[in-house]
């Protein structure tokens, strides 16, 4: 029998052992809690050492999509190229094809090139996220080897309704607008929010990729962008429906600096992506959830002489059956199964259907003071079976008047398969390359203070892991190329270390996070290209209430963060190398919040604004100081109000 086997059939055959443990509630703490109508429609990582966000925190100044979220709230690095262009994420160095984002449980990755574009989700229309460094195959699958992010549209819990109007504008020739209206209640929500972007984007930055480095101009990027997210839930009876609709459409015009061989280059895309979940609960401790997902991808890249064609439609289906029967445990198995068909211009020989199907498991336990998470999959696809997946956590937790501390451990088995553009991308793709594998081990240490309105939170993570057969993409000349190497090996420290806290009328938060990672050569003698050694994160928050309890109240707040990046190869001798940068954002904003629901939000920000010009990968110019406006109109019911 499978070494991951026995355990698995252990925790599930434990608790028919122990059901008088039923009785003593005291004892037992739940791990995941049962869940309101409020929560039905989302998901939960359920594991210690996640990063959660609410919708107060991704909305704040600066924070108009989910990539800024990403970069100044969390451990991840961001690579950005301006309004109109990819904003990818990476953890732990090992490149944003190693970061899975789910959307109601839905894939967004792209099939062709197996990574996600973060800019494209609109923060105002999102709920919660959640981050977790070192992902978590065993329940979501493959490509989260470096990290997993979780966003959500699912209700907030409070009743009531709210209309919003907001307008951004900002350096560059960039304006941005957004309208939204959502409504909840005890039976049923609905949500519509409607964005468009504009953009010029032309600035200087220093070329990288030419000899002594020269400042050259980015012209011709000229970007316009309509987004409609939607949704609606009901519940009926002991049955929750809940349906979420994604539509997005883009013209961009890129410039040489982008890769682009002509400066008439055109690209359109447009994306439709659909959910739509059912939630059943049989019985006082059993609740079946059904997933079903569709998205459709369209990427046309015009010059004169060529046109270039990327389309491609996938669905995906997940299916679950959580039982709760003990105070103490939680339980699922599920089917997830996913198909693709895709066409590609630049690959006229056709591309092969793609077909993934995986049974997994998973039981989360908290007897006493102990944390317990176990998950197991078994990856398929139509022409490979892969080993069985697997993950475990055990932490121990002490609570002792203001003091919670808790320590774990953490092994995460991990896969990928290839993309379609590692696959077929011509030239530089490759057929023969194989699904990777790999593992990590963290040891993680969590210590929390917390006294009247102040809170002192420490983490810290150690890990270590190897890579088989891992995918890298390297400039060759002026293409890049797939390559595979047999085995890699990765390896870092991270620290965060939190305050929050209340200062009269006003609240206070300052944070402050480090990494440290390694990715290379098992030998440990090469580092990856574009790999920084370290990385660090840093910033501070400041709100203050003026007014009076049935009074219009004015929130005035000040921001600054800052993210540090040090020198990064781009070469795999180590000659070459992009220098080490500092970013800084400031930033102060207004809220003036009226006593019929009403609320206004002015916000202006300095982004950069030491100037940096950098470059993060090649032919990819970052922009340099530059500023951006934001107006935000909110009328909302008081029963809404209230509960905020």
């Amino acid at each position: 029998m499978k070494t991951w086997i026995r355990p698995l059939i252990g925790l599930y055959v434990l608790p028919f052992f122990t059901l008088n443990a039923q009785s003593d509630s005291s004892r037992f703490v739940l791990l995941l809690k049962r869940y309101e109508f409020s929560e039905a429609i989302g998901f939960d990582l359920g594991l210690p050492g996640t990063r959660r966000l609410n919708a107060a925190e991704m909305q704040r100044l600066g924070h108009w999509d989910a990539a800024s979220v990403l970069s100044f709230q969390t451990g991840a690095q961001l690579r950005s190229y301006g309004p109109g262009s990819l904003s990818s994420v990476s953890f732990r160095g090992l490149g944003a094809a190693r970061t899975a984002l789910i959307w109601e449980g839905l894939p967004l990755n792209y099939l062709s090139a197996g990574q996600a574009d973060f800019s494209i989700l609109p923060s105002q229309a999102l709920q919660t996220m959640q981050v977790l460094e070192g992902g978590e195959a065993g329940r979501w699958g493959s490509g989260s080897s470096g990290g997993l992010v979780l966003v959500e549209t699912s209700a907030s819990g409070k009743s009531g309704w709210g209309l919003e109007w907001g307008l951004q504008v900002r350096s560059f020739g960039g304006v941005a607008g957004r309208w939204g209206f959502n409504r909840e209640g005890t039976k049923s929500r609905s949500y519509l929010y409607f964005s468009q972007q504009w953009a010029q984007n032309n600035f200087v930055f220093k070329d990288y990729s030419l000899l002594g480095f020269p400042e050259v101009e980015q012209t011709n990027n000229r970007y316009f962008k309509n987004d409609v997210l939607g949704g609606y839930a009901v519940k009926l009876g002991k049955l929750i429906a809940a349906w979420h609709g994604w539509i997005s459409q883009a013209q961009r015009e890129i410039p040489a600096a982008m890769g682009s061989q002509h400066q008439e280059a055109r690209q359109s895309d447009f994306s439709i992506r659909l959910v739509q979940r059912l939630d059943w609960e049989l019985g006082q401790n059993f609740r079946v959830m059904a997933n079903l997902g569709l998205v459709s991808d369209s990427l046309v890249y015009r010059q004169q002489g060529l046109e270039s064609e990327f389309r491609s439609m996938a669905g995906h289906f997940r299916l679950e059956a959580r039982w709760t029967g003990l105070r103490w445990m939680n339980a699922l198995i599920g089917y997830e199964q996913s198909a693709a068909w895709a066409s590609q211009t630049n690959y006229p020989e056709g591309l092969a259907p793609q077909h993934f199907f995986s049974p997994y498991a998973m039981a989360e336990l908290s007897p006493g003071k102990w944390k317990i998470n176990y998950s197991l999959r078994l990856p398929m696809s139509a022409e490979k079976v892969l080993k069985p997946v697997g993950t475990l956590y055990l932490g121990y937790g002490w609570s002792k008047k203001t003091w919670t501390i808790q320590p774990g451990l953490a092994y995460r088995e991990h896969y990928r398969w290839p993309s379609l553009n590692d696959l077929y991308w011509n030239p530089g793709g490759n057929t023969q390359l194989n699904p990777e594998t790999g593992h990590t081990l963290d040891a993680l240490l969590e210590v929390v203070w917390k006294k009247n309105q102040h809170q002192i939170a420490w983490t810290s993570k150690a890990y270590m892991g190897a890579l088989k057969n891992y995918l890298l993409w390297l400039p060759a000349g002026n293409v890049w190329q797939a390559s595979q190497r047999p085995e890699a090996v990765q390896h870092g420290l991270s620290n965060r270390l939190e305050w929050k806290g209340g200062l009269g009328m006003g609240t206070i938060q300052c944070w402050l996070q480090h990494n440290w990672q390694y990715a290379g050569e098992g030998s440990g003698a090469n580092r990856w290209a574009y790999v920084p050694a370290h990385q660090a994160q840093g910033g501070m928050q400041m709100e203050n209430k003026l007014g009076k309890a049935g009074k219009p109240t004015l929130h005035v707040g000040t921001a600054l963060m800052g993210q540090y990046t040090s020198k990064r190869y781009i070469s795999e001798d180590q000659v070459q190398a992009l220098p080490e940068y500092l970013l800084l954002d400031v930033g102060i904003h207004g809220r003036l919040s009226l006593t019929d629901g009403s609320e206004l939000k002015l916000g202006f920000s300095c982004h950069n604004l030491l100037d940096q010009r950098y470059e993060t990968v090649f032919r990819r110019p970052q922009p340099g100081r530059h500023y951006s406006l934001n107006l935000i109109f909110t009328l909302q019911s008081n029963s809404l109000t209230s509960k905020q």
